[in-house]
């Protein structure tokens, strides 16, 4: 009977030392469509499930309501009196990101917001952000914090933080991501980005759209997904990326080879370089069934615009999905969820500047767990040399090293190879007349060889 009874209070206490290194985090089902109206009834599910935070839903705005923040001037109060109100009848920490209008002599300035309530239904962390900087002097800050009473310190942060923050600087391993931003490129947005960011940074990262930790536990009640994370962060992280049927992205400062799917199956070698930073690749396609899906090898190494006059500095080495034109205009829709290129193996290698840091790429069509990718840094005296590797992929729209050259962030490009600052002549010599010729060589070497067999036999 005594030892019974010892085994329960072993066992009771492990589950309470357990639970003291964990907390509970929830998040919406994203596959259901809710607004601000649903707000309360969420936060009231939520505090059945026992979790300790709950992240709402973003209301998607269209672009005009962004532009004249048409909603944002009757709601606001309303809509943080609500949440105030149901996180302290929950008792219950709740994220949520609002907008808003400030009237001021130079105009209005329409404010991006994410707030943060307490079990007693107070604001413990504001994180703002202008939208058209009308110069209405109101206080922004550049940082939010706020510690809970489950022992975890957390930071705020907004989409662009993702790429505009310099990681090196950012010491927590527990993030609250709200409020969209809409990058030009689709690899950078929060859906896809984060998973990287956490992966590199080991992080925990709690979004409107995804969790992203470590340990793998996730419970669902109803619309709420709840999923327990470890306070220490993400000690072993892993990528899961979301589904993207659409790639539109513009390369025209990129250095490009088209991959050569034929050669492919064999398994080859190609080195892309854009001026003095150079890209090694390998890759081994098996039963591909081309059809207007062609993919592309790039470097680029320069000035990198995300949108909103926002120009970072940034080092690529990636393997792209193409339809289209070739270069100018990268249009990529897959309506069959299917790219129908199956690849066994792909290796990417580049030497990077050591003051970046570099982060790994993904866009699938469908959503998948990334298990068999592999990622490893080796510091030399002048580089840092990154090499990542995945096997056996398929409906692969994007893999590659994506670095944040924070250093060069606003700089002039000087002596880097963008062809925003080639003139012509600079134009016809350099890489891109050999992208030309490669290109138009893949494309017609089929070509070629069946009009020669034809000629053989007509003699």
């Amino acid at each position: 009977m005594f030892s019974c009874v010892y085994i329960v209070l072993l066992a009771l206490c492990f589950e309470s030392a357990f639970s003291g290194d964990v907390y509970k985090a929830a998040i919406v089902d994203s596959a259901k469509d809710f607004n601000v109206n649903n707000y309360e009834a969420l936060i009231h599910e939520a505090s059945k499930s026992g979790a300790d935070i709950l992240v709402l839903p973003e209301e998607v705005l269209s672009k005009t309501d962004l532009e004249t923040c048409g909603r944002c001037v009757h709601n606001y109060d309303e809509i943080v009196k609500t949440i105030s109100n149901a996180a302290q009848s929950a008792r219950m920490y709740v994220a949520t990101h609002v907008y808003e209008k400030i009237k001021c002599q130079e105009g209005d300035d329409l404010v991006r917001s994410n707030l943060v309530f307490d079990r007693r239904g107070d604001v413990v962390s504001v994180y703002r952000k202008s939208l058209n900087n009308a110069n209405c002097n109101a206080t922004y800050s550049n940082t939010a914090t706020f510690s809970t009473d489950f022992g975890v310190k957390f930071e705020v942060i907004m989409e662009e933080d993702l790429v505009m923050k310099n990681v090196k600087d950012m010491g927590l391993r527990n993030y609250v991501l709200l409020g969209a931003w809409g990058h030009q490129n689709r690899f950078l947005s929060a859906s896809h980005f984060a998973s990287s960011w956490a992966y590199i940074t080991k992080a925990n990262v709690i979004s409107s759209n995804g969790v992203h930790s470590n340990t793998g536990k996730r419970i669902k009640y109803g619309n709420i997904i709840v999923n327990i994370l470890e306070k220490i962060g993400n000690d072993h992280p892993q990528i899961i990326t979301s589904p993207s049927n659409t790639v539109s992205e513009d390369w025209g400062q990129y250095i490009i080879r088209p991959l050569d799917l034929e050669r492919s199956t064999h398994g080859y070698k190609e080195s892309v370089c854009h001026g003095q930073f150079c890209c090694q690749f390998y890759v081994k396609t098996a039963g591909t069934k081309l059809k207007d899906v062609t993919y592309g090898l790039v470097a680029y190494d320069g000035l990198f615009n995300i949108g909103r006059g926002h120009i970072v500095g940034s080092q690529s080495c990636a393997l792209v999905a193409c339809a289209g034109l070739y270069k100018r205009s990268c249009f990529l829709q897959s309506e069959n969820n299917s790219t129908n290129v199956y690849f066994e193996k792909i290796t990417i290698t580049g030497n990077f500047s050591k003051s970046g840091v570099q982060f790994p790429t993904f866009l699938t069509t469908t959503q998948t767990t990334i298990n068999n990718f592999d990622l490893q840094h080796q510091f030399t005296q002048k580089h840092v040399k990154v090499n990542t590797e995945i096997y056996d992929m398929n409906d692969l729209l994007r893999f590659g090293i994506f670095s944040r050259e924070y250093n060069s962030d606003f700089v002039s490009e000087g002596g880097k190879n963008s062809s925003e600052n080639l003139d012509f002549t600079d134009y016809i010599s350099s890489e891109n007349v050999q992208e030309f010729f490669d290109y138009i060589w893949i494309r017609l070497r089929i070509v070629i060889f069946v009009v020669s067999i034809y000629i053989l036999e007509m003699m």
